[in-house]
């Protein structure tokens, strides 16, 4: 299925992402340290996991333009966590919470991703490319607010800009493009649904 496709069919998914209760108080300027610090900790055990999937993924393609993108996500997804914990810890305060476990909507995410990465390369492609679409629109969200919000600045070396954003974005389409994943397939994207749906829980994760 080709990506403007793909992303046609879930636009419900999308919009389940983007009314979450986190983006509310982003906008309102009622989110709290503990909610961004939650979030931001869990988010660093998924990118930790997340650049494991991509080195995972760079073994199975033999495209090498695809695998280099690949491996280089993964070094990407490899500089985050430290940052993520580092703001919560000196800069939110919340020592505690930077240390904090995997909680199960994140645990979850992670073994999803991993089951679908050793199902082969359509379904690997396929867990990992919400994070990938949804993306930008947080980056935006967060940063619209920044000028504004004392609490997100602290955040702001964790964020990557929104043309960043859009470039990660549009070279995981174009991967998943190029190896032909798109081509249709009987194969229900059953893996993509999960992924986006665990976005959305993790946001959801971070209110309560």
């Amino acid at each position: 299925m080709e990506s403007e496709a793909l992303l046609g069919q879930y636009a419900h998914l999308f919009a389940t992402f983007q009314n979450q209760h986190f983006f509310l108080a982003v906008a309102n300027d009622t989110i709290t340290s503990h909610q961004v610090g939650t979030y931001l900790v869990q988010d660093a055990h998924y990118l930790r996991a997340l650049g494991d999937r991509l080195r995972d993924l760079a073994l199975l393609v033999e495209d090498s333009a695809a695998r280099s993108i690949l491996q280089q996500h993964s070094r990407d997804a490899d500089n985050l966590p430290g940052v993520a914990r580092e703001i919560v810890a000196r800069d939110l305060g919340l020592l505690e919470l930077a240390r904090e476990d995997l909680r199960r909507p994140t645990r979850g995410y992670i073994d999803h991703q991993r089951r679908s990465v050793c199902n082969g390369v359509r379904d690997g492609i396929l867990s990992i490319l919400p994070c990938y679409l949804f993306y930008p629109y947080f980056v935006t969200a967060i940063r619209t607010k920044t000028s504004d919000s004392e609490l997100l600045q602290k955040c702001l070396p964790f964020i990557s800009t929104v043309k960043q954003a859009h470039l990660w974005a549009e070279e995981m389409l174009g991967v998943w493009n190029y190896l032909g994943l798109a081509e249709p397939s009987g194969e229900a994207e059953t893996a993509f649904v999960l992924s986006a749906q665990y976005e959305a829980a993790l946001l959801d994760m971070a209110m309560k």
